[in-house]
């Protein structure tokens, strides 16, 4: 529903149509699964291929010193620049542009 909303009010950002359509902005919780990995698979450490700043302190919280993080690459194109401007803009992400 949100896509819909966003293809047709293109001037709106990707969060005002979850908005719209009565969704929160982001409701994923990473906590879970690094409890999950760590306490149940038993990880010492981690290396995390992700832009996103939330996640990437949700990992450090758990893990400390012992995980490292590379930014995953973007592959820009028309279709996707303007939400990954969003995703800069909004949420912090990096490596994006």
């Amino acid at each position: 529903r949100a896509y819909q909303h966003l293809d047709e009010n293109p001037t709106q950002t990707h969060v005002d149509a979850l908005h719209a359509v009565g969704c929160e902005t982001d409701v994923r919780e990473y906590g879970a699964a690094v409890r999950f990995v760590k306490h149940k698979l038993l990880v010492k450490s981690v290396r995390v291929w992700t832009n996103n700043p939330h996640k990437r302190q949700v990992i450090r919280d758990y893990f400390g010193s012992q995980c490292s993080f590379e930014s995953m690459p973007a592959v820009r194109s028309q279709h996707n620049q303007k939400y990954l401007e969003e995703k800069v803009k909004i949420f912090g992400h990096d490596g994006l542009l």
